[in-house]
């Protein structure tokens, strides 16, 4: 092997090293970080003496797969299916953590357990996370059927808006919603995301592509002291 040649097999050597202990270390910090709901906000919740959410990794993935099959039936209407003859295939629930990890250690992905009164109980998920000059995320959410109606869902939205927007660095979050999602629009409604229109055939759920609302919110538009204080306001 020429020196040339051997330089440059150190070099992508070292930089895949390097790179390979960033994420590592990325998704050490995730996995311990933790954001808890302070007492005002707590206290427009309807029977909640604790929230708080938490940074996932490694099994906590597997804990949020039992939860929603546990919750299937409520959670089935809403769920992302795959299109027909794509050659796609929903990964084993392995192959699902491992992705998922990756995604946190390269900053692509931001999952959030929901943990109420130390019961874990849904989450809070900024996916297809893009940096440079965009620094814009998507947001997901869900939460099990008994704690629906109890105003968890805002708050652990605050909650992590206000991270994701703050300490993390992203500009903007976006949440899409379809036009029949009673509950979820309720949400939006309540924190005041713009809306910016609808979206046709926006994404395939349950047998056919369905059109869904579309809602944002940057750092311009965070309310002083944040969501989680504007929901926290007599």
């Amino acid at each position: 092997m020429c020196r040339w040649a051997m330089s440059s097999f150190v070099f992508c050597l070292m930089t895949s090293l390097r790179e390979w202990f960033d994420e590592r270390r990325t998704l050490r910090e995730w996995g311990s970080l933790e954001l808890v709901a302070p007492k005002p906000l707590l206290g427009t919740l309807r029977g909640v003496s604790d929230l708080r959410l938490r940074g996932m990794r490694g099994r906590d993935h597997e804990d949020m797969l039992r939860l929603r099959v546990a919750n299937q039936e409520w959670l089935t209407p809403w769920e992302a299916t795959m299109p027909p003859n794509t050659g796609q295939s929903l990964p084993t629930v392995s192959q699902f953590c491992r992705q998922s990890d990756q995604q946190v250690g390269r900053g692509l992905l931001a999952p959030f357990s929901i943990w109420v009164d130390g019961e874990l109980a849904g989450e809070v998920n900024a996916y297809a996370v893009s940096w440079q000059s965009l620094c814009s995320g998507m947001l997901g959410y869900w939460l099990r059927a008994e704690d629906a109606g109890r105003g968890i869902m805002p708050a652990s939205i605050a909650l992590a808006t206000d991270y994701l927007l703050g300490e993390s660095g992203l500009h903007r979050l976006e949440v899409n919603i379809m036009p029949h999602n009673d509950a979820s629009l309720r949400v939006m409604e309540k924190l005041g995301w713009r809306c910016e229109g609808r979206r046709a055939d926006y994404m395939y759920i349950q047998g056919k592509w369905q059109d869904h609302l579309s809602f944002a919110t940057t750092v311009e538009e965070l309310p002083a002291g944040g969501w989680t204080e504007f929901l926290s306001r007599p």
